[in-house]
Parts: C-alpha cells; structure tokens; sequence
C-alpha cells in the first residue's frame, strides 16, 4: 500500500481557477484536468503536471478497523470509514429482447487497514448478527477495500407499490465480514421511505442547504419503462437509472434532476426526454411523486433541470406545462416566499414539503416555483478528474446559501460513445459509485448539499447522507469544514 496525497493536484487545480477561463478537458486519452486561456507554455507544464499527478494516484489503506457490526456511526465528528454494504449492480443483463435488464447484488467492503488473509464477505437472506449459517454467497476478502458482484439476482418486486405499514427497514439482503469466525462488520440493503421525516426533530432549524440529500442525475432516465432500446447503442449512452421515480423514492433518494419536452403532434404533450430521445410521458412521473407524497411527510425536491425541446419561442407552452404541475404537485408545493433557504420545520410546518424548480424565466410567473438548483458538473470523462473538480468545487458551494448538487458522474465525450467506452453509462457508474461514496462517507459528508448519480442502487449514498444528516446538527462548530489533503484512499 501507498500513501498518496490530493494536496499537489488540488493545489494545481487552485491555482488553475485564478485563471480567467477554466474549464475541464474531456477529449485526451490522458487528460490535462484544467484547460487555461494561458500562454502556451504555461498550459504544456501545467497539464504535464496535471497529468503525472494524475498517474501517481495509488490506491492506499483505510483506516483502522472497528469491531462495531454497523456502518456509519459516529466516531469524533466523522463517519466511520470502515465496513460492508450491499448495492446493486449498475451493469446488468439483457433479456426479452433487450427489454428487461438482470442485475446483481454486490458484496462491498472498505477501510479494512488490518486485512487478514483468512477474513471472508458473504451475503445472507437474514441478519448475520443472529445466525452466520447459511450464507447466500460466502467468498474471501482479497484486499482492504473491494467490492463482489455475486450471482444473487436482485428482485426489484421487492420495493413495494404502497406503503400501508411500511416502515424504514431492511430487506433481506444483508452483508457480513468475517475473521475466524467472528462478525466484525454487517448492513442491510434498506427500504428509506421514512428517513428525512424520522430526523424531524434533529433538523427541524436546520435549513434545507445544509442537509445532505441523496439524488439522481437525469432521474426520468429510466429502463423501468421497459423501452426496446434499453440494452442497445441508443440506450446504452440514455438510460441513467432502472427505478421509477417511485421506487427511487422508496429507496431514500429525496433530489430528482428531470429533463422536459414538449411534443405538439402527439397526445400526450409533455415527456421526459434525455437530450433528444424521448422516454416516457411527464404525467407517469407526477403521478409518482403525488403517491409517495400523499403517503409520507418527506422533503422533496424536483429540479427541472432542462427543457429540453419544443419551448423557445413558444410562451404558452411554458404556461401550459407551469399550469400542469401547479395542478398537481399544489397542496404540497412550497412557495416562492420560502426560498431560497428555509429550515426543515418551515417546510413541515406549512406542509409545503415539495420544492419544484424551473429553468428558464418563465417559471417567475408562478408563486409556486423556485429557481434552478445549481449544478456543479465538472463535464469530465475520467475518475481523477471528477476527484479534483469535486474536491475543488464542494468547499467553494457549501456555504451557498441556495440549492447546490454535486453532478458526480462521467459525462461521455462524443469519442467516447464512438468507442463504447466503459460499455456506456453503466459501466462509468459501475467505475464512479463506490469511490463517490467513499468520498462522501470520508470527506464531503458535513459539507455537501445534495450528490447525484447515475444508478443510485449502485451505490451507499442513501445510507451515508442519512448518518451524515444525524450528526451534522452535533457537530456543528467542532469541524473545520476543510478535507483532509493526506487522507488515504
């Protein structure tokens, strides 16, 4: 194991934002980090630099080991860096004619800095904490840290349709690591219909910037629908997630990132698109949010993050889709007054728990709807890159005083879609989930506002925002809300 420290990249990622025109290159096979409008010379050292950096990057070993069997709990204003979670495979396989994507359930383990040869992960279909017999899926633990993509299939049928008597709990999917015997680490893959509102009391003067919600990237992205292109060239470069805007809830997500387009020669004139493809229409995906909230007290975002056809220069048509949502989402929508930065109990209290945005002008001829959430997207292709332009960028929001999102997947060149790399969008998940969710658990947890993602299940973003969000409020002034440049990873 190696010790490696961000404070060299970071420090050149610094002096690279003094410049009066930065951005992130996305088009070499090794990346510059930052492309300067600096003389040439200048730019040829900084990006040499930049990309050494970027070779030296090793992997390094976790924090000491705890004998605690959960994850995530306090440990002197920080979370535990050390133990097992359950996700669920971003990358799938396509069946019924490329129609239905098979995941799998994943095995993850972190921060073991004490890794013994003998030591073993295994899936259980009950809390190992009660019995280790019998496990589902027993195999050794190769390193510190890793991750175990088993042949259990997930069984999606599991996240159920109404929540009559469902609480926050767990599913019977659960992880455990082993060492001669004894259970040093275990978790539970969960149903989070419940989280935020279970806190009401911890954040009730908390305001809304400064918790830390799970989201989705291009939530209505969706193979849910069940689309023919879900598992061809098409869909492999469209579809960001697998849940319905539903399910995602259920599952703890409580920030949707959507993508709108109006469609004047067909029915239904509201869709949710991806850029120009078109997935499936706008009143499926309202419908979703009005069950889940008709049927919890949780905070919701729903960031209307593009329009993305068929409204420039068409007025009526922004009055016309304003007209829909306000129909809908009315008895829960919080009003204009309330922004930008309410506490929890201002939402609770007025039972304006839905915070809808709006992108372009138009959306000030309502009272019902808010600016658009910013977005910090470093349009970057590979996963040093993310790290420094999130490392870079977290800091400098956290005190925003508005809604912020840290955009934390690839986004794919147009070479990069050319040469099917990373096998699409899935794949890049499957490269940026666990490290995303490794830095927020070490790093970003006490400063982030909302994190991202494609194919959220791929991940243990859910579970470390709301251990994140129990804390915060008795932590408040006993950390420096600086990162730890030398932390290992």
């Amino acid at each position: 194991r190696r010790e490696f420290s961000l404070a060299s990249k970071l420090s050149a990622a610094a002096h690279c934002q003094s410049a009066s025109t930065v951005h992130i290159s996305q088009y070499q096979n090794l990346p510059c980090c930052f492309t300067l409008s600096l003389p040439q010379h200048f730019y040829g050292d900084m990006c040499g630099l930049t990309r050494v950096l970027a070779v030296a990057a090793y992997l390094a070993g976790g924090p000491l080991a705890s004998t605690t069997t959960h994850t995530a709990q306090l440990t002197e204003c920080r979370l535990q860096e050390t133990g097992v979670y359950v996700s669920i495979s971003a990358e799938a396989e396509f069946v019924n004619n490329g129609t239905e994507a098979i995941r799998w359930l994943e095995v993850n383990w972190y921060g073991v800095s004490d890794f013994q040869e003998e030591d073993w992960v295994g899936l259980w279909d009950h809390d190992p904490t009660v019995s280790l017999d019998d496990p589902l899926v027993q195999l050794p633990a190769s390193s510190d840290d890793g991750v175990i993509r088993t042949d259990q299939r997930w069984d999606g049928s599991l996240i159920p349709s109404s929540l009559r008597d469902t609480a926050d709990s767990c599913l019977p999917y659960w992880a455990g690591y082993i060492r001669v015997g004894t259970l040093l680490y275990s978790s539970c893959l969960m149903l989070r219909p419940h989280w935020l509102s279970s806190l009401r009391s911890q954040l009730s003067t908390t305001r809304v910037t400064k918790v830390a919600l799970p989201g989705t990237h291009d939530a209505g992205s969706s193979g849910h629908f069940g689309l023919g292109i879900i598992g061809n060239v098409v869909g492999r470069w469209t579809f960001t997630q697998d849940e319905s805007l539903w399910q995602q809830l259920v599952l703890g997500v409580r920030y949707m990132d959507m993508r709108i387009a109006y469609y004047p020669q067909t029915e239904e004139k509201f869709f949710v698109n991806h850029g120009d493809v078109r997935i499936a229409p706008l009143q499926s995906y309202i419908d979703n949010v009005v069950d889940f909230m008709k049927q919890t007290e949780e905070i919701v975002i729903f960031d209307i993050h593009g329009l993305e056809l068929g409204f420039d220069g068409y007025p009526e048509r922004h009055q016309e889709l304003i007209t829909l949502l306000e129909l809908n989402f009315m008895e829960w929508m919080a009003t204009k007054d309330l922004e930008p930065d309410p506490t929890l109990e201002d939402l609770w209290a007025s039972g304006s728990r839905l915070i809808v945005t709006y992108p372009s002008s138009e959306g000030s001829l309502s009272q019902y709807l808010w600016h658009n959430v910013y977005h910090l997207w470093g349009n970057v292709n590979n996963l040093s890159d993310l790290e420094v332009y999130l490392y870079t960028g977290i800091p400098q929001q956290s005190d925003r005083g508005s809604l912020w999102s840290a955009m934390a997947e690839f986004t794919p060149s147009s070479l990069d879609v050319v040469a099917n790399r990373w096998g699409g969008l899935r794949g890049a998940a499957a490269i940026t989930n666990a490290p995303v969710t490794r830095w927020f658990r070490q790093d970003w947890w006490n400063q982030v506002n909302i994190v991202a993602m494609d194919y959220i299940p791929a991940s243990d973003v859910v579970s470390v925002a709301v251990e994140a969000n129990k804390i915060r409020s008795q932590c408040e002034g006993k950390t420096n809300n600086t990162f730890d440049l030398t932390r290992r990873w």
